[in-house]
């Protein structure tokens, strides 16, 4: 009787429950954090894979001409237009963002060196 007393109140007290309570806690912490690092690192080595697999350099003794800019063009409609080597469009693109140091926006009447390929 006793002991089923101490019982009682053991688990009315909640003093076993706490510190189960308090051991899930920490390894729910510590298995977020394992999680955190896991994404975090996977995160930069995908970047830093990104950065090396696009990071070209442009042959400056390769032929160029120049293009004029027209209303409703976009880099896309250019490097497509100027494709005479059947290549991946998105690597002109980046070849005429390079030569020309723009990003995406281009606007009428400017004029971009696009680069020949044979």
């Amino acid at each position: 009787m006793n002991t089923q007393k101490m019982k009682k109140h053991l688990s009315k007290s909640g003093v076993r429950s706490r510190t189960r309570s308090g051991l899930q806690s920490q390894r729910v912490r510590r298995n977020r954090f394992k999680r955190i690092r896991l994404v975090v690192l996977v995160l930069l080595l995908f970047t830093l894979f990104n950065t090396f697999n696009y990071s070209t350099t442009v042959d400056t003794s390769q032929q160029m001409t120049s293009y004029r800019i027209e209303s409703g063009d976009t880099l896309w409609t250019i490097a497509v237009n100027h494709n005479t080597a059947n290549m991946d469009p998105r690597k002109i693109i980046r070849d005429i963002q390079d030569l020309n140091g723009i990003g995406n926006a281009i606007y009428a009447g400017e004029y971009l060196q696009i680069p020949v390929y044979n």
